[in-house]
């Protein structure tokens, strides 16, 4: 029982799926830090992510995805992760993190939801044809990579967060 409570809380899935909000929302619900892997990338890096594709390439940033991820395992424990979309496709082990959702938003709707200037400013948002194909490549991994995938569709934050934490205390009984 104490396992589950003491591990992370792992949010994936592709962008504009709302694993930032759901994550701030659910580490405020269980009064756990929230770490943000895209958030931790500008930090470190003194950009953004926007900036880091242009400037360096989308390989500098899986390997930072990757430095992230290392620096999280080793040190951060019963906290809330939002990952970037493509996280799951830069390494192995994240189900060794701690607990991993996969919020799963259709690509139609996930357009539908986010503002003009939010697929401005994501660079594998530019070419949408590129960014479906990408969107359906993923879908899989994102599966392998979870423990539990929670079907995104018109639902408030509040009632993807209960979603969680039922399946929580699922697995502590």
């Amino acid at each position: 029982m104490l396992d589950v409570l003491s591990r992370n809380i792992i949010f994936i899935g592709f962008m504009g799926s709302g694993k930032s909000t759901v994550g701030r929302a659910m580490s405020k619900r269980l009064y756990r830090l929230f770490f943000d892997t895209d958030a931790m990338i500008e930090d470190r890096e003194n950009k953004s992510i926007s900036d880091i594709f242009k400037e360096d390439g989308e390989d500098f940033f899986r390997k930072k995805e990757a430095e992230v991820s290392y620096l999280l395992h080793k040190f951060v424990q019963t906290s809330v992760i939002a990952t970037g979309g493509g996280l799951p496709t830069a390494i192995d082990d994240l189900k060794d993190l701690g607990i991993v959702y996969f919020l799963d938003i259709d690509f139609d709707l996930m357009l539908t939801r986010m503002r003009k200037e939010d697929i401005e400013q994501r660079p594998l948002l530019q070419d949408i044809d590129k960014a479906r194909d990408l969107y359906n490549s993923r879908k899989e991994i994102y599966k392998s990579n979870s423990h539990c995938t929670i079907k995104i569709k018109d639902q408030d934050i509040s009632e993807i967060v209960e979603e969680v934490i039922d399946y929580i205390n699922c697995q502590i009984w």
